[in-house]
């Protein structure tokens, strides 16, 4: 149990009491006979609850037009990583050079990536092969 506290100038603010919550995920090892270099050049389809996309590694994900504003304004824009802490592989998306979602991989194929970790339901999901 945590506090909020809400300032609307010197003398008036509120307080409400609320639960600050953490999920945790354990890692467990990448199942997978394919190197990183050999996953790196797999598309897959990603597709979670209302999110659908086609998961390229190392690959600008913006649209062109998008890209133009990012050059102009100094901006790498969003891609996709493959990253590695000890056994764990992770698909990693960056926005502008800053981490914004790391999902760890359960199992990688020549037919499918299974991701795993996620905070609502389905908790664990298949991307097929794109070929």
């Amino acid at each position: 149990m945590e506090k909020i506290h809400k300032f609307y100038s010197d003398e008036k603010y509120t307080t409400e009491d609320c639960i600050f919550e953490n999920d945790y995920e354990k890692l467990i090892a990448t199942e997978t006979e394919l190197t990183e270099t050999e996953i790196q050049n797999l598309k897959f389809e990603f597709n979670w609850n209302v999110e659908k996309m086609n998961l390229r590694f190392n690959e600008v994900l913006d649209s062109p037009s998008i890209q133009e504003v990012n050059k102009r304004l100094n901006k790498e824009g969003s891609k996709i990583i493959l990253e590695k802490l000890n056994e764990t592989l992770f698909v990693s998306l960056y926005i502008d050079n800053y981490l914004d979602k790391l999902i760890p991989i359960k199992h990688v194929d020549k037919q499918k990536m299974i991701l795993y970790g996620f905070p609502t339901e389905p908790y664990e999901i298949s991307c097929p092969i794109i070929e």
